[in-house]
């Protein structure tokens, strides 16, 4: 399947802000078929592992990576996530985040894109 933007969320214990940031992207005007959601878990020790696994059983373009061994930093699981991504473009969103719904984000980011044509971009984290 090919998809318009790959979003990479590193994860670490947040069962209790999961749910709202997978369902933000979910949720997105774009169209949750047309985006790649690789979650990156970095060895949990809450159920944020069984949630991230509920949610890839449910959506066939969630992408579940679950590390053996804590990094200790975000920034092994989103280099991981982007080797696992198979869209042009792609996002992060940390675990306790969400894309506000409102702004139809992702919609207007990659629309912008495509509009100019960009060969590469950086994002600011």
């Amino acid at each position: 399947m090919t998809f318009k933007i790959s979003v990479v969320m590193p994860v670490y214990n947040a069962e209790k802000e999961l749910n709202a940031a997978i369902d933000s992207i979910i949720n997105q005007s774009l169209g949750f078929e047309n985006i790649e959601l690789i979650i990156v878990d970095d060895c949990s020790t809450d159920n944020s592992r069984n949630i991230i696994i509920d949610y890839a059983n449910e959506y066939d373009n969630i992408v579940p990576v679950f590390l053996d061994e804590n990094s200790g930093l975000p920034g092994k699981p989103r280099s991981l996530g982007i080797k696992y991504a198979s869209a042009d473009y792609i996002s992060f969103l940390d675990s306790d985040d969400e894309l506000i719904i409102k702004f139809k984000w992702l919609n207007n980011y990659y629309a912008y894109e495509k509009i100019i044509e960009l060969d590469c971009m950086t994002i600011v984290i």
